[in-house]
């Protein structure tokens, strides 16, 4: 489970508490809740495997290393119910790069596509969401001109 607080930890805004069980590729892939936030997942080391986050990215690499794990069909994720992280969410945090958002997520889509981690429905879903996200982050943010940008990613 994890809580996310107010900048100055004094109110819980929500909590996500992940469901899935089983290999999550088609979760990552579609950015489905019901097992990726942050820090949700843990990893349980396999001996002479090289563990390695994308250096040329600065958001989504996360989700991306995830992603990477998760092609290995024998992966496996269990969700507990234990409180395992607080996020603090701040107005200077690395979310409110919002062209490093857009760079990240960029980069997971090719990624993706490259390396054919989902099919071509998976694809949709994933820039579907993509923009949504994009498209509301920078109208939540008055940048009126970059939501209007944000169409380019449908024709990624």
């Amino acid at each position: 489970c994890v809580r996310v607080m107010n900048n100055d930890l004094s109110e819980t805004l929500r909590k996500f508490q992940p469901t899935f069980r089983g290999n999550p590729i088609k979760e990552y892939i579609r950015l489905r809740q019901s097992c990726f936030f942050s820090v949700t997942g843990f990893v349980r080391r396999m001996p002479n495997h090289k563990y390695r986050f994308q250096e040329n990215i600065t958001h989504g690499e996360d989700l991306l290393f995830y992603i990477e794990l998760a092609v290995n069909p024998e992966t496996c994720f269990h969700a507990i119910t234990d409180e395992t992280y607080i996020y603090r969410s701040s107005p200077d945090s690395a979310m409110s790069n919002l062209v490093g958002l857009s760079n990240g997520y960029e980069t997971l889509f090719q990624h993706i596509r490259k390396n054919r981690c989902g099919n071509a429905f998976d694809l949709y879903v994933l820039k579907s969401k993509i923009f949504k996200i994009m498209l509301l982050s920078y109208l939540k943010k008055r940048e009126y001109l970059q939501a209007v940008k944000t169409v380019k990613l449908l024709f990624l």
